[in-house]
């Protein structure tokens, strides 16, 4: 805070902070877009080299497998919720396209777990 020479003090202004959140430029979330995209193709393209045909997308609450599904949809599915999910961010920023996004690659990775 500073004085305003009324005896009263103002809050520092800091432009790279607006309301209590960082601002993203546009350069920041292009970047985080292409990060998410680049981690999601290379999730994809591993599944599809070293996981089974068919997948194990639930385990049940015994450890048995649940829910099977075929590889390229079960690979699909968490590729294309980044992909839309990050362009969307990059497009429009929200806090909660990055999260679905990043639920995205979230979900490969149990995929993976559940079936290595």
């Amino acid at each position: 805070m500073k004085p305003n020479g009324r005896g009263s003090r103002e809050p520092n202004k800091c432009p790279a902070i607006s309301g209590g959140e960082i601002l993203m430029t546009e350069q920041r979330r292009l970047t985080i877009t292409i990060l998410i995209l680049i981690v999601s193709v290379f999730l994809f393209v591993l599944g599809m080299i070293i996981l089974p045909d068919t997948l194990v997308m639930q385990v049940t609450a015994n450890g048995q497998p649940g829910t099977q599904m075929p590889k390229l949809i079960g690979l699909l599915i968490p590729l294309a919720l980044s992909a839309v999910f990050g362009i969307l961010y990059s497009k429009k920023g929200g806090t909660k396209s990055l999260i679905v996004a990043l639920v995205g690659i979230g979900m490969a990775a149990l995929t993976f777990a559940f079936n290595l």
